[in-house]
């Protein structure tokens, strides 16, 4: 199953969208399916890589 949802539309992440993120990726890992994040730009990627969280989950620059 692939559900793609567009992080270029996402404007502002704080502590509660790092939480959902780590929620999802644990929870997806306990099933055998991997989260990958891409398009993030802005303040939200600025937080993945402060927190490097992007350094623990697979990024990609675009969407492609």
């Amino acid at each position: 199953m692939q559900d793609a949802r567009d992080p270029a539309e996402l404007s502002f992440m704080d502590s509660s969208g790092l939480y959902v993120l780590l929620a999802c990726a644990r929870t997806c890992d306990n099933e055998g399916v991997s989260v990958h994040l891409a398009a993030a730009c802005g303040g939200p990627a600025r937080v993945l890589s402060i927190t490097a969280l992007d350094t623990h989950l697979p990024t990609y620059p675009t969407m492609e």
